[in-house]
């Protein structure tokens, strides 16, 4: 796959990801007052393990943090696929995780500050994790 240097894919995936964690949040805070924390940072998860399979898809891994674009193309394909799918691993692994916490804690009437912290902490544990990955 030819490589060609764009934000285009990156701003629109922010856009929609913006809609949707404000509508998913506000909508969840009308129809499901008592789990709007929970929606709101699965949404969030989601959407991180979204972008890794958006670059997955387009190669575009100079979007992730550290790398650049000429690093990116003179990489090559595969190992461009490689990167970017470790990146998937890391953030897919964390959102379902975070997804099935969620729901256990739910059912247990967790209080919700809870799946807050361990989201934002997780979040941040596997956004450091990433650093260590070399294209």
């Amino acid at each position: 796959m030819q490589l060609k240097k764009s934000y285009k894919g990156l701003r629109i995936f922010f856009a929609a990801f913006l809609a949707c964690l404000v509508g998913g949040g506000v909508a969840a805070g009308l129809w499901l007052p008592d789990h709007a924390m929970r929606v709101t940072v699965n949404i969030l998860g989601m959407g991180m393990a979204i972008l890794c399979l958006t670059v997955c898809k387009t190669e575009a891994v100079y979007w992730f943090n550290g790398t650049d674009f000429e690093q990116a193309a003179a990489a090559g394909s595969a190992r461009r696929r490689a990167f970017a799918l470790a990146h998937l691993r890391r953030f897919g692994i964390f959102a379902l995780c975070l997804l099935t916490f969620s729901i256990v804690a739910a059912l247990l009437r967790l209080p919700q500050w809870i799946d807050f912290a361990l989201g934002a902490a997780g979040l941040a544990a596997v956004a450091v994790s990433t650093v260590r990955l070399r294209l």
